[in-house]
């Protein structure tokens, strides 16, 4: 019987599971006065121009505008080109240029739309009528 006393006592005994107490950490400092020079362009404040964030563009994107005066003065002389060779011309993937194409002819079958007026800062548009071809 003293034996299996011994035994329960055993199970019950807490030695087994205490932990050992950790080392405390050092608290990392937050450098608040780090110089965060802006990765992006559009982070940065006050571009002037269009132009301006061109020439600092490496390898980024290029604005719809941009492409589709590229195709439009690529196709200016009448020759029909396939979408492989206008976007090998305009130095773009094939899928950008599917995509401008078909977007550019999706606005051109589209209602002329025109400014009305000649305000400078408010500008109001209406479509004048449908497109006939």
């Amino acid at each position: 019987m003293t034996e299996v006393l011994e035994a329960e006592r055993n199970d019950r005994s807490l030695e087994g599971q205490k932990v050992g107490a950790k080392q405390s950490m050092k608290v990392m400092s937050h450098n608040m006065l780090r110089d965060i020079s802006p990765l992006l362009q559009h982070t940065q404040r006050n571009l002037a121009s269009i132009q301006l964030a061109r020439k600092k563009r490496k390898s980024g994107k290029r604005p719809i505008r941009e492409l589709a005066q590229l195709v439009f003065e690529i196709e200016s002389d009448g020759k029909i080109r396939s979408v492989n060779s206008i976007a090998r011309s305009c130095q773009m993937s094939w899928s950008t240029s599917y995509w401008l194409l078909d977007f550019i002819e999706y606005i051109q079958r589209q209602p002329v739309l025109s400014r009305v007026g000649g305000m400078r800062r408010k500008r109001f548009y209406q479509i004048l009528g449908p497109r006939r071809r």
